[in-house]
């Protein structure tokens, strides 16, 4: 099953227990496909270079590399527009687009509430782990 999270549910599912890291963890054990592209990770990254985490770039290195190990990364192809309220969303959703994801699991709810025709289920980490049974099936 191919699924793209957004920067935040990765940095959640790296820092704090929870249904992120449980989609980490699923991502590890090979039991799911998570696909980023390049702007998500600069995204990642970007955002771990803020001063409430603490981390200095060797403090990175570690955890951009953990990441790719585990990611696919998908090239950019889709440039359509989907967030009108928040164009910066639109990279996670294009990932979704240009990965063929079966999810996109997302915190932020102007992805959660566009009802975007991407051709993936949009959900939040608590609902994707309620639909899935462990086989890389979703119910429903």
């Amino acid at each position: 099953m191919k699924v793209v999270i957004d920067t935040n549910t990765l940095i959640s599912g790296l820092f704090w227990s929870g249904p992120p890291r449980q989609i980490l963890n699923l991502a590890r054990e090979r039991k799911i496909e998570l696909h980023l592209n390049e702007s998500i990770l600069k995204e990642f990254s970007r955002v771990l270079r803020y001063p409430k985490f603490g981390l200095s770039d060797d403090d990175l290195k570690p955890i951009i590399k953990e990441i790719l190990s585990i990611a696919i990364m998908n090239a950019q192809t889709c440039t359509q527009s989907f967030i009108p309220q928040d164009p910066a969303d639109d990279i996670v959703v294009r990932c979704a687009v240009d990965s063929s994801a079966d999810c996109l699991v997302t915190g932020d709810h102007h992805i959660l509430w566009s009802k975007a025709a991407i051709g993936a289920k949009i959900m939040s980490a608590a609902e994707f782990l309620a639909y899935f049974d462990g086989t890389g099936k979703i119910d429903g």
